[in-house]
């Protein structure tokens, strides 16, 4: 086979060098293509630039030395001065006409352009080249950086005199490095070692022009590139499940190929070219609360592919990908009272399973009208997994009962949300009065009455037979309670037994006929069976009972007075105060006053402006009816009623405390007054006169020293407790 020409140098045309460039035909690397016997001989290889031996002349001039360089480039210079990438578009844009033909030849030749001597004659080869300079340009850098393997080697012609072993006097000691010459010595030694090397797979595979003539010397009619992998990425969340996903799609113009998406030290697996994909990102791979780096690697396939995988796209995670939610409130203690410190638990929930980074929670209490508590304030926010939390303690006290409005918002990197939304209804939590009993001196006793009071030995229960109240069953069981013994048929609930005595708080001396003891919770119960009572309250009274319903002004009960009055199957309403006289002390037992309240199948409404009663109150059911004593109520027309939270102007007309120097017996006693909270009792409220209880029992001896006939005739020298003592 010939080998193609590429360039007419210094000597003469040998009649066989006649390659054509645009067929791009192999030669054989043994055979050279102008065949003169040495490079001074009568014959020269002219090639395709000179018009000899009837080969048509690209240049039209029949020119050489095209492309005279001098120095050549160094092996591997492809961008730095007197590069080989310079050398190229210099001669490209050079006013020398056969320059510019040479450098587009090398072009159009490394691009595979067959058309240099097509009907636009060579001037479309050379418009060609500066139109795709740039494309041969990425194509050479690619060629000379591709990494191990790749290169690109521009082989200069070394000094003639030294290669060939001769001083000749034509050429100076070294002479220029014409591209496209082919060198023969005058001992027939041939110098024709490519001009242009362009290698990959570690020099494996070439492509080659020849120095000889210009010919391609490789099997390659053009340059094969590495064309790089490409891919797209699209970052998106999930509102479904709340997951992030990627979109990606993959590919490589040399073949197909496959990829992969990476964030942190997370890795997924691989996707194949063709179409796009969706890659789940799994929660513990990313920040849901904020934006993270996914790149996409794509692998390089391809026959000169680096088979290694490249980064093409990289995108951001969204800024969020996380619903927040309104989770709820809790106020502790769950009592509570104008004079009570609280906290405020307040929660915000997640759907990733993951709490916000750095998250600050704020708080706000708005006041009812009337009220000026309110309270602003943050910090940082606690909780793990789905929740977020905060608690604001050691509020309060709030000064007074009313209706508070609480909203909370979580604040952190690119989430919030204030609580509760748009939607949803107010937030509140109540402040209320709690008002107690409190008992001093004597024993409360509930369920002894005349149903069971002799039930011998056995233990009834009866579920209305109870004591309630309210009590600090959290802290120091001050609040409602008796000084001694409390028992019950049903349940001691926040009321505690043994308040400043020698027996243990709160149900040292609580005797119930139920096993539910709780006293964290308040529930004081003791397991104990029903007691004796005195059964009859009546067997001592002479007179004949008032039969209607009965109103009794306020009274006072003259010194060794003792006052009884019997109501049957009536009401009686009690409307001012029933006090002794002479409570400062009297002069000897004969004198202490008495009084004492019987009423049979009726009940007993005490009057709101009462605030004193001494004496005995008793109010017994009658083949059920009556029985009930109502300690604060009022007078509508002739109808006797006990108010109730729905009553108008409740709170305000029977908020005074009401004090009982005695005791009341009854079926059932409802403790209606609203002076005062239980967050105002002390255990130091030692005496009824530093109690904040809205009833006080006082059960004072005056109430059991027997008076009259009764007592003995030299007086009492002294008065002394026998065990048990409680």
């Amino acid at each position: 086979m010939s080998k193609k020409v590429l360039f007419g140098l210094l000597v003469a045309v040998v009649a066989g060098c006649i390659g054509l460039f645009f067929q791009h035909q192999r030669v054989s690397a043994a055979a050279f293509p102008c065949n003169a016997p040495n490079e001074f001989g009568t014959t020269s290889c002219y090639g395709y630039f000179s018009g000899a031996n009837g080969v048509p002349s690209i240049t039209g001039t029949g020119g050489d030395n095209l492309l005279n360089v001098f120095p050549a480039p160094a092996l591997n210079n492809v961008t730095g001065p007197g590069s080989f990438e310079s050398i190229i578009s210099g001669y490209l844009n050079s006013g020398n006409y056969q320059s510019r033909i040479g450098a587009a030849f090398i072009i159009d030749t490394m691009l595979g352009h067959t058309t240099f001597k097509s009907s636009g004659g060579v001037n479309a080869g050379v418009n060609y080249a500066k139109n795709n300079f740039g494309t041969w340009q990425n194509l050479v850098n690619h060629y000379a950086a591709g990494g191990p393997g790749y290169g690109v080697n521009w082989s200069s012609m070394p000094d003639y005199n030294t290669f060939c072993g001769q001083v000749n006097s034509a050429y100076a000691p070294t002479i220029s490095d014409d591209v496209f010459h082919m060198t023969i010595c005058p001992y027939g030694y041939t110098f024709g070692t490519p001009v242009i090397t362009f290698y990959w797979n570690n020099g494996g595979s070439k492509f080659i022009i020849g120095r000889g003539c210009g010919n391609v010397e490789s099997s390659l009619s053009t340059i094969p590139i590495d064309r790089n992998p490409s891919g797209t990425i699209t970052l998106s969340c999930d509102t479904t499940t709340w997951t992030e996903y990627a979109t990606v799609t993959v590919s490589d113009p040399d073949a197909s190929t496959n990829g992969y998406i990476k964030t942190g030290s997370w890795q997924s697996g691989t996707v194949a070219s063709g179409g796009s994909h969706r890659i789940d990102i799994p929660r513990s791979a990313t920040n849901p609360y904020g934006p993270q780096g996914v790149a996409l690697w794509v692998k390089d396939t391809g026959t000169v592919g680096t088979q290694q995988y490249v980064n093409v796209a990289n995108a951001n995670t969204p800024n969020s990908c996380v619903s927040l939610g309104c989770g709820g409130m809790t106020v502790t203690p769950a009592r509570l009272d104008p004079y009570t410190k609280f906290s405020v638990q307040v929660s915000v929930t997640n759907s990733v399973g993951q709490t916000p980074p750095g998250a600050t929670m704020s708080l706000t209490i708005t006041p009812p009208s009337g009220a000026t508590y309110s309270y602003s304030g943050s910090q940082a926010a606690g909780g793990s997994g789905g929740t977020s939390t905060a608690t604001f303690s050691n509020l309060g006290p709030t000064g007074k009962a009313g209706v508070y409005t609480v909203t909370w918002k979580l604040t952190a990197a690119n989430v919030t949300i204030t609580c509760p939304g748009a939607t949803g209804g107010p937030i509140t939590f109540s402040v209320v009065d709690l008002p107690y009993l409190q008992v001093y001196g004597g024993d409360v006793e509930a369920g002894g009455g005349p149903a069971y009071a002799c039930a011998g030995s056995t233990a009834p229960t009866n579920p209305n037979a109870g004591v309630y109240s309210w009590n600090n069953h959290t802290t120091d069981f001050s609040g409602a309670g008796t000084q001694y013994a409390v028992q019950a048929l049903a349940q001691i609930e926040d009321f505690a037994s043994a308040q400043n005595s020698n027996s243990p708080v709160p149900a040292g001396l609580s005797f119930a006929n139920t096993t539910a003891v709780d006293t964290a919770g308040g529930l004081f119960g003791g397991d104990m069976g029903a007691v004796s009572a005195d059964c009859d309250f009546t067997s001592g009274i002479t007179t004949a009972p008032v039969q209607t319903d009965t109103l009794i002004p306020g009274t006072t009960v003259a010194t060794n007075s003792h006052v009884v009055q019997y109501v049957k199957g009536a009401d009686v309403y009690i409307n001012g105060n029933i006090t002794y006289q002479g409570t400062g002390g009297w002069s000897s037992p004969a004198s202490i006053p008495s009084y004492r309240l019987v009423v049979i199948g009726g009940n007993i409404y005490v009057g709101a402006g009462v605030t004193q009663l001494d004496g005995l109150y008793v109010a017994a059911a009658d083949g059920g009816t009556g029985g009930r004593i109502y300690t604060c109520s009022y007078l509508q027309g002739a109808q006797y009623k006990p108010y109730t939270p729905t009553t108008a102007n409740y709170y305000t007309d029977c908020n005074k405390q009401l004090l009982v120097n005695g005791a009341f017996a009854a079926t059932q006693v409802q403790f209606l007054r609203t002076y005062g909270s239980v967050g105002q009792a002390k255990t130091t409220d030692t005496t009824p006169g530093s109690s904040h209880a809205a009833e006080v029992f006082n059960y004072t001896p005056e109430l059991w020293l027997p008076r009259g006939a009764a007592q003995p005739s030299g007086g009492y020298a002294a008065i002394t407790g026998l065990p048990p003592v409680l």
